[in-house]
């Protein structure tokens, strides 16, 4: 353990307590050790008049003012009114910070009060701090790029959304056209059937109704607004004489609504084709992370296994690439079963 104590003749006595030596410090050695500092340091009365400055302050003031440090004061003030000379420029000015630059370097300069002697004293720190400027630039330029980059992403997932409706479109185009061709198979085996009943026939006008109603649906209203999406189905429904509906919470915009939709959609269609019933339940509930919907009817009971062709294997699919489940149960009731996801507007900005 050591403590320092100053004699009158400006020598710093350095006293090691375990031991009886002395070691004799001068002012001058305090001086040299400063003076080697690759940082600049200067103290000063409050009035200016300089106690101490070492050589990397004093070279700094000649290259900012062409002049040595003789007041620490004027020095500052001069600091911050950007009055500097030669190669210097004032990078950054703060409250109590000073930045400039110097030929390519960057120095901080900072000022504070300290006590001295029972009063205060001004304090002049210099240091050198051009990388750190540097790196700062380069982390600004990666975040502009990243802002950018971040832009790209919203905008090709505005573009996403787009064509994925636009294959909604297509995809509910090629089903009624497939729909229709049935029907022209159908239609055409029944005149041929002069045993054909009323009911049959009554049903395969019902299907040319809702084919013909999907079709107008489409033309003219290319891109629905997300709104009216459940509308339209309940219209369509409505239409061709079937009741729809709805219970519990359902997806009213987004991808979620667009695959509820298609699921609706096919499952008036088989209602009309094969279960022969006029009622359509849509039942929502709302999941942490999207929908969970049940699709039942108050037609007939399948009489067989449902295999999985065209329409419904075309809405497994998509449901299933959207990220959601589908299945399908067949006892005690038809039920058709989706788990729909939602996507946040945010989430593609992130990836």
């Amino acid at each position: 353990m050591v403590r320092c104590a100053h004699h009158a003749t400006g020598e710093v006595f350095v006293v090691s307590i375990l031991s009886p030596l002395k070691i004799r410090i001068s002012a001058t050695a305090i001086k040299e050790g400063i003076d080697t500092m690759p940082s600049g340091v200067v103290f000063a009365q409050k009035n200016g008049l300089i106690i101490l400055v070492n050589v990397c302050m004093d070279k700094l003031c000649n290259e900012f003012f062409g002049a040595p440090l003789d007041n620490a004061k004027l020095f500052w003030e001069m600091l911050r009114a950007g009055e500097l000379s030669g190669d210097a420029q004032l990078a950054n000015l703060y409250a109590e910070d000073v930045i400039v630059e110097l030929r390519g370097q960057y120095w901080h300069l900072h000022h504070a009060y300290i006590p001295y002697r029972g009063e205060e004293a001004i304090e002049i720190t210099a240091h050198k701090v051009t990388e750190l400027i540097l790196l700062n630039r380069e982390l600004k330029k990666k975040n502009v790029l990243l802002a950018k980059r971040g832009q790209q992403l919203h905008a090709y997932a505005q573009e996403a959304e787009s064509l994925m409706v636009e294959r909604e479109l297509l995809d509910r185009k090629a089903a009624v056209h497939d729909e229709l061709g049935r029907l022209l198979a159908e239609t055409h085996a029944l005149l041929r059937n002069e045993d054909s009943t009323s009911a049959t026939l009554e049903g395969i006008w019902n299907r040319w109704r809702l084919s013909a109603e999907l079709i107008l649906s489409e033309k003219g209203r290319e891109a629905p607004k997300e709104t009216d999406l459940l509308q339209q189905l309940r219209d369509t429904a409505q239409s061709v004489g079937i009741k729809l509906q709805t219970l519990g919470e359902l997806p009213q915009q987004g991808e979620a609504a667009n695959l509820l939709l298609a699921a609706g959609a096919e499952a008036l269609t088989n209602l009309m084709r094969h279960a022969r019933g006029d009622e359509l339940f849509i039942e929502g509930k709302r999941l942490s992370h999207g929908w969970s919907c049940e699709l039942t009817n108050n037609g007939e009971l399948p009489k067989g296994p449902i295999v999985e062709g065209g329409g419904l294997a075309a809405l497994r699919k998509k449901i299933e690439s959207a990220g959601g489940v589908m299945q399908i149960e067949t006892w005690p009731q038809f039920k058709l079963l989706v788990l729909l996801p939602q996507r946040d507007e945010g989430e593609a900005d992130n990836v």
